[in-house]
């Protein structure tokens, strides 16, 4: 998952989050294993959550927008804005992202959040669009690598 985000999407980030390409960095690095861990925890301890999120990420789609997450990044349109909520832009990709991190995070979002911009040196509202912008691309890749078996028992079996 770390070696999807180029040095070019890291500066793009950190220009739109107004935040230094190394804070952004040091955030990436910490925030990709915090979603990770938040959809492991879902997926054990919460399935109709796990089910939710899923269905989040059919709906919009996020398996087949992994491959244009430099032109998102940019401002552009992964193409047509799928059925579901438009994910194909980067403001949409955050908004589907900012209704996926309740169902992974659940009651720990703030803490996690909170955690990680200290970590990194980052804000607290950089840190909160950088994990709405990751939660998607965490879901979709993870789906995309499930393919037919994208549900929340092989969901765990994957990440265990």
């Amino acid at each position: 998952l770390k070696d999807m985000v180029t040095p070019d999407m890291i500066g793009k980030v950190a220009g739109m989050l107004g935040e230094s390409p190394d804070a952004t960095r040091s955030a990436l690095g910490a925030a990709i294993p915090s979603v990770l861990a938040g959809l492991l925890d879902t997926a054990r301890n919460n399935p109709a959550a796990a089910e939710q999120a899923i269905r989040v990420a059919k709906d919009n789609n996020l398996t087949d927008i992994l491959g244009n997450r430099g032109g998102m990044v940019g401002g552009g349109s992964a193409g047509a804005a799928p059925a579901g909520g438009g994910a194909g832009s980067l403001d949409g990709l955050m908004k589907v992202g900012a209704a996926l991190l309740p169902l992974l995070l659940g009651s720990k979002q703030g803490g996690v959040t909170d955690l990680l911009g200290r970590l990194s040196g980052m804000k607290g509202g950089s840190m909160s669009s950088l994990l709405s912008l990751l939660a998607p691309l965490v879901l979709g890749y993870v789906g995309k690598q499930l393919g037919g078996n994208f549900n929340a028992s092989g969901l765990l079996n994957m990440l265990m």
